[in-house]
């Protein structure tokens, strides 16, 4: 008697949720989730701030590279470690509001309150395919840029930092922007119209040509 007495007391003490194969047992007067204003927050803005980490992608990026290139050219300044900081910022901050998104669903879930609205199942899918294509990407920019360190096939000449010329470098010479070319036993600096030909051993003794490096797609060469 003494034990169904006990047993009694604790089952209206306590209740107990299992979902999704998670079983727990919590006190009845105990409630738990998110802050009302954080779930506000989230249900009226978190589509909106995907929307616009699309726009930054697909149309702030491009203008972000034809500045790099002006900027790199004129005035030798170099945003690339400031834009990938701040890109990296905007990514952190946008996953980690999907990702408190998906803690309230699985909460109130828990409580079954809930269920999960179609628009944050897209939303979850989005952020799988995000984060499956951003490890891709890396993966396949590394085995890229190993592979081209693996043929690299260098000049007999240096820029004006030093760094030794590779063939398929594009160099900076007086502001403008110069692939390599090989006629016989020379190297020629040539533009994407090939309507300009100089020759690269007297690009490099031009100290007012400040002949330099230009390989954005790997980075700068140490």
């Amino acid at each position: 008697i003494e034990d169904l007495a006990v047993i009694s007391y604790l089952q209206k003490k306590f209740h107990t949720l299992d979902k999704c194969k998670i079983r727990t047992i919590i006190p009845e007067n105990i409630e738990f989730g998110l802050s009302q204003r954080v779930c506000n927050f989230l249900n009226k803005y978190i589509v909106i701030c995907i929307i616009f980490y699309f726009g930054y992608l697909v149309i702030l990026t491009p203008i972000i590279k034809i500045l790099y290139v002006k900027l790199k050219t004129e005035y030798n300044k170099n945003i690339i470690p400031i834009w990938y900081t701040i890109d990296e910022i905007i990514k952190i901050l946008l996953n980690i509001m999907i990702l408190i998104e998906l803690i309230q669903d699985v909460i109130l879930g828990l409580n079954g309150e809930y269920a999960i609205q179609t628009r944050n199942i897209i939303i979850y899918f989005y952020i799988t395919i995000s984060v499956l294509f951003t490890f891709i990407v890396k993966l396949y920019r590394q085995n890229e840029n190993l592979s081209l360190l693996i043929s690299y096939r260098y000049t007999d000449y240096f820029d004006s930092e030093g760094k030794r010329i590779a063939k398929e470098d594009k160099v900076i010479y007086r502001n403008k922007i110069y692939s390599l070319y090989k006629e016989e036993k020379n190297w020629y600096l040539v533009d994407n119209n090939i309507t300009e030909k100089i020759k690269l051993q007297e690009a490099v003794i031009d100290k007012e040509g400040k002949i330099k490096v230009y390989f954005y797609g790997m980075g700068e060469r140490i």
